[in-house]
């Protein structure tokens, strides 16, 4: 059983995908959308979204409140 891990935001999003997560068809998808969240070209709500996206698809559990950046 693995813990659950807290996301803080893109940033935090976008190294959890590059460096903890591989894999599902979105994985990739998500990754691009938080990297440009963090540099300003998207919002913390497009990255919360992709990334809850690619969770699902991944069969993860996810629990993502709103307000988070």
């Amino acid at each position: 059983m693995s813990v659950p891990q807290a996301i803080g935001g893109a940033s935090e999003a976008l190294d959890f995908l590059a460096n903890r997560w591989k894999g599902s068809r979105r994985h990739a998808f998500a990754r691009e959308i938080c990297a440009a969240a963090v540099s300003g070209h998207v919002s913390q709500e497009t990255a919360r979204q992709a990334f809850i996206q690619a969770a699902d698809e991944a069969k993860m559990s996810t629990c993502a409140p709103r307000g988070r950046s």
